[in-house]
């Protein structure tokens, strides 16, 4: 038997039509809405009011007449609420503002003294009152801000999810476990094994903690959901990757899943963070790719700047040729590995996917083949997104208007675990209710 609706329930559900309709188009009238979801024009009309009530909803202005007085477009006001992702660099820290269309309101890299890192407890303490001054200077107020999404390297474990009802937000959605870590240290000097817990002490607003290039990966869906299965390669000052599966990104039980960086390309000669000898981040990271220029005497991102620009002057300097070949070729064994696990595009992007031109895809394409001829790659199965480490801090963001979304049956993307049922966000009930 089909389940009953309650007149509460049904409210509820067609707040949420009206919702969805105008995130999805935005200037629709009244009557295209009743029109276009099948509904009174009285439903629609009181539901109207209850948005912009709630502000998540403003008019935007009047539509082309059809004869008679001209009609009243509305539109979702996608600063109703934001996100904020926050990339941990040690004393770098990115910060990015998303709103509910995942567009950055500002994006700004914050400085803070070498002293932070002496310990999780300063450090946090000491990143607070920046955070602060900079959603401030935005006229950014804590009542709008979803909460705070931290990404950082290493490697992210989750515990296994519990329900408790009596811990249940007025979202519906309960806090993640506060034993999500970052295992092998957390890359920022002596700060080891950050929890949520560390994060969540010194901030008012709900915390999440995500790994970097699971981020990364979750922005380059939002902006091309037509993605369907890719590894992400994130070329930042240390190395990330990621595997997206059917539209979602891939953690795996415990976050772990996707570690291309941990994939042995190289022998015992250089030990990777996690303990390991031979990773692909021991010869792809910025961070090792800058240490060698400096030993060979050069300066590396000078020379991948005149690379990408004046390619025939960049080839006089044979010192930085060489040592840029080499990491296309780790690059390429890293890819050639990859593509025996997932039958995908191969994203490039990061800090160093500017530098790259047409012809180092090329190198990619055909190193790459030589290493796995029986499972050879197209030009077009790699993807070159040319950002900068700001996509880790924008996807940090839009994981939390992910959420937000879908408590609207309206989120761009699933994601199986930042998700409404997973992240405790700074919304009350009546946003939410239809009364």
């Amino acid at each position: 038997m089909e389940p009953s609706y309650t007149q509460i329930t049904l409210k509820e559900l067609n707040r949420k039509k009206v919702f969805a309709a105008l995130y999805r188009e935005p200037r629709l009238s009244k009557t295209l809405l009743a029109r276009n979801l099948e509904l009174s024009l009285t439903t629609v009309d009181n539901n109207i009011k209850s948005l912009l009530q709630a502000n998540l909803i403003v008019p935007s202005g009047e539509l082309r007449s059809t004869g008679g007085r001209k009609a009243t477009g509305y539109e979702v006001n996608a600063q109703a609420y934001f996100g904020v992702g926050i990339f941990i660099l040690g004393t770098q820290v990115l910060v990015s503002a998303v709103d509910l269309f995942g567009q950055p309101l500002f994006t700004t890299k914050l400085k803070l003294p070498a002293s932070a890192l002496e310990s999780n407890q300063v450090y946090f303490s000491t990143l607070k009152p920046h955070l602060s001054k900079l959603l401030n200077s935005h006229n950014l107020t804590n009542d709008k801000c979803l909460g705070l999404s931290f990404a950082l390297q290493g490697t992210v474990t989750v515990s296994e999810p519990q329900t408790n009802n009596a811990t249940v937000a007025a979202t519906s959605a309960v806090m993640p476990q506060t034993d999500i870590r970052v295992d092998y240290g957390q890359l920022m000097g002596a700060a080891q094994n950050t929890t949520l817990a560390d994060i969540q002490q010194h901030f008012t607003l709900p915390c999440t903690l995500c790994h970097d290039s699971k981020a990364a990966a979750f922005a380059e869906l939002w902006e091309n959901p037509h993605i369907n299965n890719a590894a992400l390669f994130l070329l930042n000052h240390n190395f990330g990757g990621a595997l997206i599966f059917s539209n979602m990104v891939h953690y795996g039980n415990k976050g772990r899943g996707g570690l291309i960086e941990h994939l042995k390309v190289g022998d015992n000669s250089r030990q990777c963070y996690c303990g390991n000898y031979g990773c692909l981040e021991c010869y792809c990271s910025q961070q090792q790719l800058t240490e060698q220029g400096e030993q060979a005497g050069v300066d590396i991102l000078a020379f991948l700047q005149k690379h990408k620009e004046h390619k025939a002057a960049a080839a006089k300097d044979k010192t930085s040729v060489q040592l840029w070949h080499e990491y296309l070729h780790y690059l390429a064994r890293g890819i050639s590995n990859v593509s025996h696990l997932i039958d995908g595009k191969i994203i490039i992007t990061g800090a160093l996917a500017p530098y790259f031109n047409e012809d180092d895809l090329q190198v990619l394409l055909q190193n790459s083949n030589e290493h796995n001829p029986s499972f050879a790659l197209n030009a077009s199965d790699i993807i070159l997104s040319p950002r900068s480490d700001s996509i880790v801090a924008d996807g940090a963001g839009r994981y939390l208007v992910n959420a937000f979304l879908e408590s609207f049956n309206t989120n761009p993307l699933r994601d199986l675990q930042y998700n409404a049922q997973t992240l405790k966000l700074n919304v009350a009930e009546s946003v939410f209710s239809a009364d």
